[in-house]
This record gives C-alpha cells, sequence and structure tokens, in this order.
C-alpha cells in the first residue's frame, strides 16, 4: 500500500508539471514565436530592439562594459607601441641629422 501512494503522488507531481508547462509555457513561446513573426513581416528589426533592451539590463550591460574595458585596454597598448615607434624614428632622425651636421 505505501509503494501505491508514493507511485499516486509522483504521478500527482507529474501532472502538476505537465499542466503548468502546457498551460502556461506553452502558449508563452507561441505567443513570442507569432510575435517575432509579425514584427519581422511588419518591418521592424527584432534583433536591433532585443539588443538595445539587453543593453538597459544591469547583469548583460556588465558584460557590454567588460568587452568595452578589453577594447580600452587594446588601444591603450596600441598607443604605447605606436608611441614607442615615434620615439624611436625621432632618435634615428636626431642620429642622421648628427651624422650629416658633423
Amino acid at each position: 500500500m505505501g509503494d501505491d501512494m508514493s507511485v499516486k503522488q509522483e504521478t500527482k507531481q507529474s501532472n502538476k508539471f505537465q499542466w503548468i508547462f502546457m498551460v502556461i509555457m506553452v502558449p508563452i513561446i507561441f505567443a513570442i514565436i507569432i510575435g517575432f513573426i509579425i514584427s519581422s513581416v511588419a518591418g521592424v528589426d527584432v534583433m536591433d530592439k532585443a539588443k538595445e533592451l539587453g543593453n538597459q539590463l544591469p547583469f548583460i550591460s556588465a558584460d557590454t562594459e567588460k568587452q568595452e574595458e578589453r577594447e580600452l585596454e587594446h588601444y591603450e597598448s596600441t598607443l604605447k607601441d605606436r608611441d614607442q615607434k615615434i620615439a624611436d624614428l625621432e632618435s634615428q632622425i636626431k642620429r642622421v641629422i648628427k651624422k650629416f651636421s658633423n
């Protein structure tokens, strides 16, 4: 009898999950798909709108900030490399001028 009760409880829990999935999740997914199709047909660029909204969310914008920091570091290192090249070229120019002025 105890086993029979646990099987019934598992079945009830499984039925609740199926009911929630079928009544709530399936219509939501269906509505999202239909909304995407209608927006695409209407000429709205859904992906750009999603990116704009995503950038406004705090937990997603943190990724954007990290990417911007990486880009800034890249540009700073490029700038340092160019400054070093400029300094090297200036020293070469000074050596050439010194060589010809003597």
